[in-house]
C-alpha cells in the first residue's frame, strides 16, 4: 500500500507505524488488513460464477504491485493472451530467472515457462525468454548452476487415472508419469536430457538439494491417490508407493568422446508403513532441508518432511543415503485437521527459537480455512507448539473451505515473516519476528491478483505458491501468471 502523506500522519499518530525504537503497532496492522479483506472475502455472488470474476476479488493492504507477465511470448500484461485452457503451477525464482510450471485439463499446455527480470533498473519487469513443452506440470525445481531443470508430472484427477488404466488413445493420459531432465543451459531453447518414469502415476513433488561436498540430489515424494469416482473426494492411498525417495543427480565425465546425459541414481528412501484409521491418509507431500544452526552444535543436516496426517516427520539427513526419523509433530490443536502439506524451517532463529512451520491443505472443511501452525524445532527431537494463525474470518464467521478454494498451500518464509499462497484468498503476509508473534502471528498484508482473463480455468485468484526473493515477493496465479509485489507493511 502507498500511502499518502495526509494518511501516513495519521498512521503515526495511531501508531500503526514504527517510530524510532517503538515497537510496530502490529494490532493495528492486524485490524486494518482483516477490515480491509472480509468484505472480499465473504461476498455473495449470486452464483459460482463469481468467484470466477476478477473484478468482483480486488483488494490489496500493505502489498503493492510492483510488476506481472502472463507467460506468454510478447509484451505479456494480457491474460487472455495465454493458451486457451491453460493454468499455471509451481515457480522458481533465481537472480536472473523465474521458471514457470504449466499445465491444462487437455493436456496442450504442459511443461514451463523461462521469463528474465535481470533489468537493473527495474528488478520486477519480466521479459519472456523461452519454454520447454512437455506433459502436465506439477513441481519444478532447478540446480544450482541453473543448467538443468527437473520437472514433476503426476497424474493426479480421476480422468488421467482411468485413462491411463484404460491406455486410450490419448498420450497425455496414458503416457508414463515421471521426471524430466531438462538441459537449461540455453534458456531460450531448452531441451530433453533424460526422463525418469515413477509408477504409478508419477511424483507430486521434488527438493533440489546439493551438499557442502558438491553432491547434488532431489527429494522426490511420490503417492497414488484413491479418489470416489462420483465425486472426487480423497478416500485413501496406494501403501506401496507412497513414499519419499532421494536420487544423486550424477553427471557423466566430460572427457567421455559421446555425450550421456544426466542420470537420477536412486540411493534412499524414506516410508511408513503404519495403517491409517478410517478417515486419516499417511502420505508423504514434501519436503526441505536445512543445516540445523544450533542442534549438536549445528553439525546437523535435517530433512523436514510434510506427511499429511502423520503431521511433521524430521529425518537426519547427513547422509542422504542413510536417512533415519529423529523426531516428530502430529498434534496440530485446536484444529481437529492434520493434511500437512508443506513444513519449512526459518533459516535464521526468532527471540532465541529455532522456528519450523507447518501449513495444511484441505479440500474441504465448512467452518475453517486451515491452521498454519508454528513450532519451536530447537530441540528437532521433541518438537513444541507456539503458536498458529487461521485466514481472517471476522465476525461473519462464512468462511469454510469447498474444493480447496480457501485452503492455504504454499508459502516462503523471511525475516520473521511469512507470505503464503492461499488459492481464492489470494497472498497473505504474516508477522512472528518476535516472542509475542510467534505465539499469537499477526497478518499485516494481503493481495488478491485480480487481472481479467475471460473462461479462466481456474478462481480468479487462485494463488498456487509465492516465494520471497531480494526484498519482493513473487507468486503464481493458475489463471493468469506471475505478480510481483512489494511489501510495505511494518
Amino acid at each position: 500500500m502507498r500511502v499518502p502523506s495526509v494518511a501516513l500522519a495519521v498512521l503515526l499518530v495511531a501508531g500503526c507505524l514504527s517510530v524510532g525504537d517503538k515497537r510496530p503497532d502490529y494490532d493495528g496492522a492486524e485490524e486494518q488488513v482483516n477490515a480491509a479483506a472480509e468484505p472480499i472475502l465473504v461476498q455473495d455472488h449470486g452464483d459460482e460464477a463469481g468467484h470466477f470474476d476478477a473484478a468482483q476479488h480486488a483488494g490489496a493492504f500493505n502489498l503493492e504491485l510492483a510488476g506481472y507477465h502472463n507467460g506468454m511470448p510478447g509484451a505479456g500484461q494480457d491474460p487472455n493472451d495465454i493458451t486457451p485452457g491453460g493454468a499455471y503451477n509451481e515457480l522458481v525464482v533465481t537472480d536472473d530467472y523465474v521458471y514457470l510450471s504449466r499445465s491444462s485439463a487437455n493436456g496442450t499446455f504442459g511443461g514451463f515457462t523461462i521469463l528474465s527480470h535481470k533489468d537493473l533498473n527495474d528488478p520486477a519487469k519480466l521479459t519472456y525468454v523461452g519454454e520447454f513443452d512437455g506433459q502436465h506440470g506439477v513441481d519444478l525445481e532447478v540446480n544450482a548452476d541453473e543448467t538443468l531443470a527437473f520437472l514433476a508430472t503426476q497424474r493426479n484427477t480421476p480422468q488421467q487415472m482411468l485413462g491411463a488404466v484404460q491406455a486410450t488413445q490419448d498420450p497425455q493420459s496414458a503416457a508414463a508419469r515421471g521426471i524430466y531432465v531438462v538441459d537449461i543451459a540455453d534458456k531460450k531453447a531448452p531441451t530433453l536430457a533424460s526422463f525418469l518414469p515413477l509408477p504409478a502415476n508419477g511424483p507430486h513433488t521434488m527438493t533440489y538439494y546439493q551438499a557442502d561436498d558438491g553432491g547434488e540430489y532431489l527429494i522426490v515424494c511420490t503417492y497414488d491417490l484413491i479418489t470416489d469416482p462420483a465425486t472426487g473426494a480423497l478416500v485413501g492411498v496406494v501403501p506401496v508407493t507412497q513414499r519419499v525417495l532421494v536420487y544423486e543427480i550424477m553427471m557423466a565425465p566430460s572427457q567421455l568422446p559421446l555425450p550421456v546425459p544426466p542420470t537420477l541414481v536412486p540411493v534412499a528412501q524414506f516410508q511408513i508403513t503404519d495403517s491409517p484409521p478410517d478417515g486419516k491418509m499417511y502420505f508423504p507431500h514434501d519436503t526441505r532441508v536445512q543445516r540445523h544452526p544450533t542442534h549438536d552444535g549445528g553439525s546437523t543436516t535435517l530433512l523436514y518432511v510434510a506427511y499429511w496426517d502423520k503431521g511433521v516427520r524430521v529425518l537426519d539427513f547427513n547422509d542422504p543415503a542413510s536417512m533415519t526419523e529423529i523426531g516428530f509433530f502430529t498434534e496440530f490443536g485446536p484444529t481437529a485437521l492434520n493434511n500437512i502439506h508443506l513444513t519449512q524451517p526459518f533459516e535464521d532463529e526468532i527471540d532465541g527459537f529455532h522456528v519450523t512451520v507447518a501449513q495444511p491443505e484441505i479440500q474441504a472443511a465448512p467452518d475453517e480455512t486451515g491452521q498454519v501452525t508454528f513450532l519451536d524445532t530447537s530441540d528437532p527431537t521433541n518438537p513444541t507448539q507456539l503458536g498458529y494463525w487461521t485466514l481472517p474470518n471476522g465476525t461473519s464467521g462464512r468462511l469454510g473451505i469447498n474444493g480447496f478454494d480457501f485452503s492455504p498451500h504454499n508459502f516462503d518464509l523471511w525475516g520473521g515473516k511469512m507470505a503464503i499462497g492461499h488459492f481464492h484468498a489470494g497472498i497473505w503476509v504474516v508477522d512472528v519476528s518476535d516472542e509475542e508473534n510467534l505465539r499469537d502471528p499477526k497478518t499485516v498484508g494481503y493481495y488478491m491478483p485480480s487481472k481479467p482473463r475471460d473462461n479462466a480455468p481456474a478462481m480468479q485468484p487462485a494463488v498456487w505458491g509465492v516465494f520471497e526473493h531480494d526484498g519482493l515477493l513473487w507468486a503464481s496465479d493458475e489463471s493468469t501468471g506471475v505478480y510481483v509485489l512489494r511489501y510495505t507493511g511494518p
